[in-house]
């Protein structure tokens, strides 16, 4: 590993350096090392080629990186992201202004190229990437920003309001599933804890819709069968 020593002088500018270099014949180049894992950045593609015809070496590796468009697009899941009729507009509206600059991107082109070489020992390279593409996040991470825009962009009174609505829906569908479930004769049958496992892991494999709902209020589905159990047995219906 190479050793750097401290100069206590002034830093010369960049242009001094270049008429230094100009006026004592030799080229150029800006480089980073990392000499801990034997790399040389070279951060130009011109100053990277014009670099290599100065070394003895012929051979020059390289690759051609393509983008996958599909990962960038939102999906159309964030088209029913919201409930409320007013957020999921806002957020629409979002998504399809975004898409749409994607559109005009040509995705055919290489979105990367990577050329590098060794020589002493040393991984000498440059990696250019397309702006347009760089500065791009996949669909997901996008669709959930601009829904995280939207919940600031709307009235505080409003996301409260939203949130009772919620709250109240799915207190509405909850009552409905324990209804549903008291009703079962199966359930009745559920006397110990394994039984109700056993229940409470074959009713909701059976009813995914059911299962969604609890979830959004359970941890886990088991946890609502104990709870409202107790309620069955307090009211004196498993006899």
């Amino acid at each position: 590993m190479w050793q750097l020593s401290h100069q206590k002088e002034l830093i010369i500018s960049k242009d001094e350096l270049e008429k230094r270099a100009v006026k004592m014949g030799f080229t150029l180049i800006e480089g980073d090392m990392d000499t801990e894992n034997q790399k040389i950045l070279l951060p130009s593609q011109e100053g990277f080629l014009d670099f290599h015809k100065h070394v003895d070496n012929n051979l020059l590796f390289y690759t051609y990186d393509y983008p996958n468009k599909e990962v960038y697009y939102i999906h159309e899941e964030y088209h029913e992201w919201f409930e409320d009729s007013e957020m999921q507009s806002l957020l629409s509206e979002k998504i399809s202004a975004y898409n749409k600059k994607l559109d005009k991107i040509n995705f055919d082109q290489p979105c990367e190229l990577t050329m590098f070489y060794v020589k002493e020992g040393f991984v000498f390279y440059n990696n250019t990437i397309r702006d347009e593409i760089f500065d791009l996040c996949d669909g997901d991470t996008m669709g959930d920003s601009f829904a995280e825009e939207v919940k600031t962009e709307v009235p505080k009174e409003k996301m409260m309001e939203i949130e009772m609505n919620r709250q109240n829906e799915l207190e509405q569908k909850t009552q409905e599933i324990k209804d549903k479930i008291f009703n079962d004769p199966e359930f009745k049958n559920a006397t110990n804890i394994r039984l109700r496992k056993t229940y409470a892991l074959r009713y909701f494999d059976n009813n995914s819709a059911e299962n969604e709902v609890v979830r959004k209020k359970y941890f886990h589905p088991f946890n609502f069968i104990e709870e409202i159990w107790k309620e069955f047995k307090s009211m004196g219906l498993h006899k």
